[in-house]
């Protein structure tokens, strides 16, 4: 039964190009999932304002939540088994390239922040800001103005 589930979504979501040439039954799974859930999360993220653009073969194994109004670009042959992506501005650009592979990744974005081809992120936190200045004078000053 798994030989046969196995050879159907071989022939219908042919395996990404890599050197292990024998997927998981899981990874499947995901592709399918993410090939079904995909344009789902870019319609509701374009009714918010926020730009999603999912690449080929996109893996989807757990969840994946999205906030803020910024541009998220996930490449090809990438694998989401769990991951957190903020983006905290409109003007941010998140990017994550070809056959990354996310596992409990979250990645806060204010300005830009770009993930390498087949890079692998497993309990990470990325952000290119830490919200406050390095000054501690200019923290205590207090004079920024809040939205």
């Amino acid at each position: 039964m798994k030989r046969a589930l196995l050879n159907l979504l071989e022939r219908f979501f042919p395996a990404p190009a890599s050197p292990r040439s024998g997927l998981q039954l899981r990874h499947r799974i995901g592709v399918l999932r993410g090939r079904i859930l995909g344009p789902i999360w870019i319609l509701r993220s374009r009714l918010v304002g926020r730009r999603l653009r999912l690449g080929e073969r996109v893996a989807i194994l757990g969840p994946l939540r999205l906030s803020g109004r910024g541009s998220v670009e996930i490449g090809d042959d990438t694998v989401i088994a769990s991951a957190d992506l903020y983006t905290n501005s409109p003007q941010a650009k998140l990017s994550c390239g070809r056959g990354v592979f996310l596992n409990g990744a979250r990645i806060s974005c204010i300005d830009r922040v770009s993930i390498g081809d087949h890079s692998i992120l497993g309990d990470t936190r990325i952000m290119d800001t830490d919200f406050h200045p390095l000054c501690p004078q200019a923290r205590r000053a207090r004079s920024a103005d809040i939205e």
